[in-house]
């Protein structure tokens, strides 16, 4: 197998942060260019729909990222707490909230919210999501800084 090089391993880890962001990737499919950014190792095309597609420029491959976020809400605190699997054996991180059981899944420690089509907006070197829901408002922004800086995602 090759080895990879360093630069290569930053900017495909740079990729994979996004993913973690919580970013889904997907397909776009017929949403027009509002602007592209580009510095020495990336070249980012922003869709109307907020789509980006990410391309390192030593052509090691592309990521297409729509987006999507899945939000869990819980209106009262969460408190982390150590937990036990009887069935397989295993020690697993729990969340208790005041007055109720420990919760081991994390999809029943609150209420999931999916939160897709955001008002978009497109600056010099950025892309701005806002997403609005009955429980939550979500801010995300994916910039591109200039050099050969990786993509930064926060939100």
């Amino acid at each position: 197998m090759p080895m990879i090089n360093p630069e290569t391993q930053l900017r495909r880890r740079a990729v994979a942060r996004l993913i973690l962001a919580g970013l889904s990737a997907g397909v776009t499919c017929a949403a027009a260019t509002t602007a592209v950014f580009e510095n020495d190792a990336y070249r980012i095309v922003a869709e109307s729909d907020g789509s980006l597609q990410i391309r390192p420029k030593d052509g090691s491959g592309e990521a297409i990222f729509r987006p999507e976020f899945t939000a869990l809400v819980q209106p009262a605190p969460l408190v982390m707490v150590g937990a036990k699997s009887l069935e397989p054996i295993y020690n697993l991180t729990g969340w208790k909230v005041s007055g109720g059981p420990v919760i081991v899944d994390v999809f029943k420690a609150g209420k999931v919210v999916r939160l897709s089509k955001p008002e978009v907006a497109v600056s010099a070197s950025s892309v701005r999501w806002n997403f609005s829901a009955e429980e939550l408002d979500l801010r995300a922004e994916v910039v591109l800084p200039p050099g050969s800086a990786m993509v930064e995602g926060t939100v």
